[in-house]
């Protein structure tokens, strides 16, 4: 007997009991609600007008007109139902169904089966789960797992969202969707494309099953996977990750990005590439809102201006200022600075560079080692200065020779001489102040500060300078060395002007005067002039090499004439007098001049001593 409510009414019909598969489907995990659906019968609570159709192996109860029908928790409604032995439904026009009070589906009919919980919708089929809609043309839908599988195109509208897919399964129990085949979204500011996505309802969440493609604005994003936060605007991308933003191109293992905040990361491999500018790191971080590009790791970047390496880099696009921490190399051709540490301003045409800098001018072979460096773009201005010992700087000067100087502060600057019409040539200038001291193959000095200018070529030294050349010490005020084609052309001794020379270490030539001129040929001594109070001290010798004695001379002017660097000729002028002692007799000590002071050991040999 098949028992069913109609309007309040009890019908009875005589007939073999149909079965009903009570225990035959129920599983362990099955919930209460389910199992009470799968244990109940469905109940015709209204209709228009019923008829009962009795056949041999069902019965039909069908029902027109304003259909209401209850399974237990679930809700159905039709224009026309046809109940078959109380488990099975099918329904037309107008069907709909409501289940939790939240779930609510229509469709123009509807095949229920009520032994398997399954329900088949078809025509105009549109699902209802809060704010959400799914439109479709066929849905199958799971009343046991709360499962609607639809496998002729659908559509889905959620969040602002238009999610469109051929296949796909709205897992109502666990708020998501698995979308599948020919995957769109179309959003309020992004579209994307893919061929497997699913989609948290309750997150707001799309999760990237297969390679997948992103548009928004002139932003392209390409990943195989990965997942895009619709209320916070969070991306992950992953998997030949792609990003494209007008004609810079980036790529890393994975990308992260934070509409937001306007912040895009880069991790793992990351890299980015447009018509001007390069970067490489192991992560790269870009804040639009601050307009700056941030480098991490293994640092790398270029652009029209400035290639820069180092550990990390930070990079303002508005005004091209480049920081760098971490050993850094600052290309600027024909400048490159490496240091510890480095900003770069653009807009001041300042940089900073501090920690183990060197700094180096490629067009001219110049390089400075220091501690800090400060240097102006605009005038091509350095400045060089240590926290201990004393910057260095060196100049190749040819294939054989390097100038060597140090300086408690090096100054190295740029000057611009000519115009238009005749044509501009650039010239480097340098200086240095306190412990200031020189080498190069020709001569070796000592001073308080100097300049070099590097259109004549010339050296100038003040303060207490001194000069070595060969086996000789040149003392004065000032000294003004001139160089040619990397060798000494002439030395001028100004004020207080002395020429020691010694090939023992015992016995002392000495030159003083007001003012010392000494010119050279071919890397050696040819001409020495003394003006002013001119003394010598000269010792004399042999073929053999033997002292034989010592001259003494005083005289306004003096001239000294050199053939192959040994002495062939002096002249004396105005009132000379001159005083021959043999060497036994004379008093070496008594004889030395006024002012000598022989300071070999101040002597700079090597690149070691510059820096102390």
């Amino acid at each position: 007997m098949i028992t069913v409510n109609v309007i309040g009414q009890e019908k009875s019909v005589i007939k073999n009991r149909p079965v009903v598969k009570e225990n035959a489907l129920i599983k362990s995990d099955v919930s209460e609600e389910q199992d009470t659906l799968k244990n109940s019968f469905l109940r015709i609570v209204n209709a228009d007008s019923q008829v009962f159709d009795t056949r041999e192996d069902e019965e039909r109860l069908i029902s027109n007109g304003n259909v209401r029908i209850t399974h237990d928790s679930v809700f159905m409604f039709c224009d026309t139902a046809v109940l078959v032995n109380g488990v099975d439904l099918e329904a037309k026009g107008n069907v709909s169904i409501i289940k939790n009070d939240t779930i609510r589906i229509f469709s123009d009919s509807l095949l229920y089966l009520g032994d398997s919980l399954m329900a088949y919708f078809v025509g105009n089929v549109v699902l209802e789960d809060g704010d959400q809609k799914l439109y479709t043309s066929f849905l199958q839908y799971d009343l046991e797992k709360d499962w609607a599988i639809y496998s002729d195109t659908a559509l889905l509208i959620a969040d602002g969202m238009e999610i469109k897919s051929k296949r796909g399964i709205f897992h109502l129990d666990e708020n998501y969707v698995n979308f599948y085949e020919k995957v769109t979204i179309e959003g309020e500011d992004f579209d994307l494309l893919s061929d497997s996505l699913r989609y948290y309802t309750d997150l707001k969440r799309a999760v990237f099953l297969s390679p997948t493609l992103i548009n928004q604005g002139s932003k392209r994003i390409y990943s195989e996977g990965g997942f895009y936060d619709i209320d916070d605007k969070e991306s992950e991308f992953f998997g030949r990750a792609q990003f494209i933003d007008g004609d810079q191109t980036s790529t890393a293992d994975t990308i992260r990005n934070y509409d937001a905040k306007s912040i895009t990361e880069l991790i793992g491999n990351a890299r980015f590439t447009s018509k001007d500018e390069e970067g490489r790191a192991d992560k790269i971080i870009s804040n639009n809102n601050e307009d700056e590009v941030e480098l991490l790791g293994n640092a790398y970047f270029e652009n029209p201006d400035n290639k820069v390496t180092g550990e990390a880099i930070l990079f303002n696009k508005k005004t091209n200022d480049v920081k760098v921490s971490g050993r850094s190399v600052l290309s600027n051709p024909p400048m490159i600075i490496i240091a510890d540490d480095l900003d770069y301003r653009k807009d001041s045409g300042l940089a900073f560079a501090d920690g183990n800098v060197i700094w180096k001018d490629t067009s001219a072979n110049y390089e400075i080692i220091c501690d800090h460096a400060r240097y102006v773009d605009s005038t091509d201005y350095m400045k060089a200065y240590n926290d201990v010992g004393k910057p260095v700087l060196k100049n190749q000067v040819s294939d054989g020779d390097t100038l060597l100087m140090s300086g408690d502060t090096l100054i190295s600057y740029t000057i611009a001489i000519g115009n238009d019409s005749i044509g501009i040539d650039t010239h480097r200038y340098f200086q240095a102040f306190e412990n200031v001291e020189l080498i190069n193959s020709e001569m070796q000095g000592v001073c308080d500060s100097l300049s070099y200018n590097g259109q004549d070529s010339v050296f100038t030294l003040f303060g207490a300078p001194i000069m070595w050349a060969d086996s000789s010490q040149y003392n004065g005020d000032t000294i003004i060395i001139m160089m040619q084609e990397n060798k000494i052309k002439q030395v001028d001794l100004l004020v207080n002007a002395m020429i020691l020379s010694t090939t023992d270490l015992q016995f002392f030539d000495q030159i003083k005067g007001k003012i010392i001129n000494a010119y050279f040929a071919a890397g050696n001594i040819d001409q020495m002039k003394v003006t002013g109070g001119a003394e010598s001290v000269y010792y004399m010798k042999d073929e053999e090499e033997y002292y034989t004695g010592v001259n003494e001379t005083q005289c306004s002017n003096m001239t000294f004439i050199f053939e192959d660097g040994e002495l062939l000729q002096t002249r004396y002028y105005k009132e000379p007098t001159s005083k021959l002692s043999p060497m036994q007799k004379a008093n070496h000590e008594a004889i030395k001049l006024s002012g000598f002071d022989w300071q070999i050991l101040r002597r700079p040999l090597t690149l070691a001593d510059l820096f102390n």
